[in-house]
């Protein structure tokens, strides 16, 4: 198999090979491997790889290779992106040699592998990015000719096309398990809530039944209790219900989200401001860093800090501090929520819906335990993570993990393509 004489001209033989592999390429390894091994017989290149980069982490990983030679590319090999071969060649413009010293001149990988032969072209994803390489390399010299180089550009997109039509069906099946879990847990959701409101209805029908039928031989004390009992259980029931009616808006605002760009900071004053007037604490908040922007929902955030706010000053006691604390890491914005309250059970999952421990229904909190699940709904629908630890001295801390604002705009462009 040779490549024609008429430059870019590709024999029978080779065109047979490449649609061979192309067939059976259900993913990018079972399509890059056979490529990779067809480009190495036709260019001598010892060493043919493919490589991942990752700009915002400042990495380049090798993902797939073949080798053949004394030259090995392990796979999984890890390097600092800013210093690599592969960098240097698309920023000069030099994508061949065959004299790697002169033309990368004190390349520390270069000389550690004992590389004299390197060749490199772009993989673009379909907004033309570049998101990793096919490469060739060699310790001895080879003069790799023009339609070497043009074939592995025709390399570099099928695995490209591949790559993307990949990323298509992960994010299909991604959806699919998260419909059939979202459906599941909504069956529970009824089954329970079902039982919630039986409990205070069932107690509401007995009394007003035996008072409608025989309210004439109650004596005072037992009318107290009727009356009480009723009482009691319906503002029980109304409590219950308005937390039902608040979860099926927070589904309705899941299917709705309004992802843009929102301040951290101007949500947790707001929501601070609302419950400071109101309550019989003291507040600290704190902000640990003057940049907060995140990839959010505005309304779903604020609803979440609001829970998360409302859950530690209701299991807080009077004079406690509840601290808000917001931090930035190279991804993320982290908003923390600690109080000295209760501290959270070992044994149950906190934000399931109607969750709620013996020793917080003891310190008489309301509640259904809905609050929470609402949380990590919202928080998951907005790409982020909800997490709740104890202290070390007392009381809990839950943490929600949001995107930074640098990635903002390639989030936007992943929504887009997905609808």
């Amino acid at each position: 198999m040779s490549l024609g004489d008429g430059g870019s001209v590709v024999d029978v033989s080779l065109s047979r090979a490449i649609a061979s592999a192309v067939r059976s390429g259900d993913d990018v390894e079972t399509l890059t491997r056979p490529l990779l091994e067809l480009l190495g017989q036709l260019s001598g290149l010892e060493s043919t790889y493919l490589t991942e980069i990752r700009e915002d982490l400042d990495e380049q990983s090798i993902l797939i290779s073949r080798n053949a030679g004394q030259i090995e590319i392990p796979e999984g090999l890890t390097v600092q992106w800013s210093d690599t071969l592969c960098r240097r060649a698309l920023e000069t413009g030099e994508r061949c040699t065959s004299d790697v010293s002169k033309s990368f001149p004190g390349s520390q990988a270069a000389k550690a592998l004992g590389l004299n032969t390197y060749v490199s072209v772009p993989m673009l994803n379909a907004d033309k990015e570049i998101v990793g390489t096919l490469c060739g390399a060699s310790g001895s010299s080879i003069e790799v000719a023009e339609p070497i180089l043009e074939l592995m550009e025709v390399f570099a997109r099928l695995i490209s096309d591949q790559r993307e039509r990949d990323r298509r069906t992960r994010l299909a099946e991604d959806h699919a398990q998260f419909v059939e879990r979202r459906l599941s847990q909504r069956a529970m959701f009824l089954a329970v809530a079902e039982h919630k409101l039986k409990s205070p209805l069932t107690a509401i029908l007995g009394w007003s039944s035996m008072l409608h039928e025989v309210r004439s031989s109650f004596d005072e004390a037992q009318l107290a209790t009727a009356i009480a009992t009723i009482n009691e259980s319906s503002q029980q029931l109304r409590r219950q219900v308005d937390e039902l009616l608040e979860e099926a808006q927070a589904e309705v605002l899941v299917g709705e989200m309004d992802l843009t760009s929102v301040d951290v900071r101007a949500i947790l004053e707001r929501a601070v401001n609302e419950q400071a007037d109101a309550i019989n604490l003291d507040f600290r908040f704190v902000i640990e860093t003057p940049v907060l922007t995140v990839w959010a929902d505005r309304t779903a955030l604020w609803q979440v800090v609001s829970h998360l706010l409302d859950n530690a000053i209701k299991y807080s006691g009077s004079g406690r501090v509840i601290t808000l604390r917001a931090l930035e890491t190279r991804n993320s914005i982290i908003v923390e929520v600690a109080d000295e309250g209760i501290g959270l059970p070992d044994d149950m999952d906190v934000f399931a819906p109607f969750a709620r421990a013996d020793r917080a229904v003891a310190t008489g909190a309301t509640g259904s335990g809905l609050g929470l699940h609402v949380v990590r709904n919202l928080v998951e629908a907005m790409g982020g993570v909800v997490s709740a630890r104890n202290n070390a001295a007392r009381g809990a801390t839950f943490s929600v993990v949001l995107v930074a604002r640098e990635r903002v705009a390639q989030l936007a462009a992943t929504a887009n393509e997905s609808q």
